[in-house]
């Protein structure tokens, strides 16, 4: 709760200062609506939830009907409780997708501060990898996403050295290598954050949950 607390403060105080700071642009209610209105919250709230569900099918991580539908209602409470009204949330897996659909034929659209966020998420996390595991981000990117939107989002193309391709495919080939690498990924990812520091150049405060610090640990070292 206070988690959802603190995000609905800061949702209030990012509506305020677009609509009254000087120094952005005059806000225009009438073409775009309220910044962070309900549509754009439960917008995010099956985007969040449902691409999610996409990446899973594609890495053929099993799901069956029944863990979408809980998961998804996991999603739609905290919709509740950061205060989008009931009206908005639907009630079914079949009826999230359908209203997905509806609100994203009108409000994905290509944008500069879209693919520059896309852009600065990539370099955060290639920022914290080692130099050979950077191109892995961007090709992530592109096998999780569907091309519509790795076009609107303009991703940046991932051509690896051929080098770094048949080591990949020498590792798909051996599941047991495979395993290694990912641990060593994994690993390496997580201690990238520990250790990056902030804007202030100071480092960043970061811990594993304890209830997963012995599987994470576990599992990167076998």
């Amino acid at each position: 709760m206070v988690s959802v607390q603190k995000l609905r403060v800061h949702h209030c105080f990012v509506r305020w200062t677009v609509l009254n700071s000087p120094a952005l642009p005059p806000w225009q209610p009438e073409e775009w609506g309220q910044p962070i209105n309900q549509e754009d919250e439960i917008l995010a709230i099956l985007a969040l939830s449902l691409f999610c569900f996409d990446g899973m099918d594609i890495l053929d991580v099993p799901m069956t009907q029944r863990h979408r539908e809980d998961a998804l209602m996991l999603w739609l409470v905290f919709a509740h409780l950061l205060g989008v009204d009931d009206k908005l949330i639907p009630r079914s897996l079949a009826e999230a997708e359908d209203l997905l659909h509806i609100i994203g034929a009108r409000q994905f659209r290509a944008s500069e501060h879209g693919t520059d966020l896309v852009r600065e998420i990539l370099g955060i996390v290639q920022g914290v990898l080692p130099p050979e595991l950077k191109p892995i981000p961007v090709a992530m990117f592109r096998y999780l996403m569907d091309r519509h939107f790795t076009q609107l989002l303009k991703v940046p193309p991932v051509v690896p050295p051929r080098a770094v391709t048949n080591v990949v495919d020498f590792f798909v080939d051996n599941p047991e290598l495979e395993h290694l690498l990912t641990g060593h990924f994994l690993r390496s990812l997580v201690e990238g954050f520990r250790d990056a520091p902030d804007r202030h150049g100071e480092r960043t405060p970061f811990e594993i949950p304890s209830g997963m610090r012995f599987s994470f640990l576990h599992d990167a070292a076998e």
